[in-house]
């Protein structure tokens, strides 16, 4: 495909994303569709916050089902402060000097997204322990970085804010 050097995942979802911008996609993460349909011979998107797009072509990827945690208010958070990925577009839409990341056993590269966003992070594994996750040099940076906090064996057990998600409460 002309990247002689490879290129990670990351990077070519990220070159796609610049690309269909460039040419006039609009994107939308972590949003609910309420309809599809045909207006005037094209198809419109009626989005769950209620607002309606036209377009010549509608791609929806829905193949997934994330995991949720049984904390009150999850649910209201999600997209709102809760994402289910560790991207650079959940990066953009997280805001904030400070982040948690929930999970992370099966790629614990992900906070790396992170890290020059971010002042502080925490990040939680549940049920596991660091030192036996793949990639022992990357497990090495985590921990050596003193802008990282790694906790196991710990839960979430309060979400707090108003509009949008600004407390997570942990308990070891």
């Amino acid at each position: 495909m002309g990247f002689p050097s490879g290129l990670t995942g990351a990077d070519l979802a990220t070159r796609a994303i610049v690309q269909a911008q460039k040419f006039g996609a609009r994107i939308v993460s972590t949003c609910g569709v309420a309809a599809l349909c045909v207006v005037d011979g094209q198809l419109a998107i009626r989005l769950a916050d209620g607002s309606q797009e036209v377009a010549r072509a509608v791609m929806i990827s829905s193949g997934a089902r994330y995991r949720t945690l049984p904390v009150k208010r999850w649910q209201e958070f999600e997209g709102a402060g809760i994402f289910h990925a560790a991207t650079e577009l959940e990066v953009s839409a997280c805001g904030g000097p400070e982040v948690v990341v929930v999970g992370g056993q099966t790629q614990p590269d992900r906070p790396r997204y992170f890290w020059p966003a971010v002042r502080r992070m925490c990040v939680w594994l549940s049920g596991a322990v660091i030192s036996r996750l793949e990639c022992p040099d990357l497990v090495d940076r985590v921990l050596a970085d003193p802008q990282i906090e790694v906790h196991s064996e710990t839960e979430v057990v309060e979400l707090a804010g108003t509009e949008v998600l600004e407390v997570v409460t942990l308990r070891d």
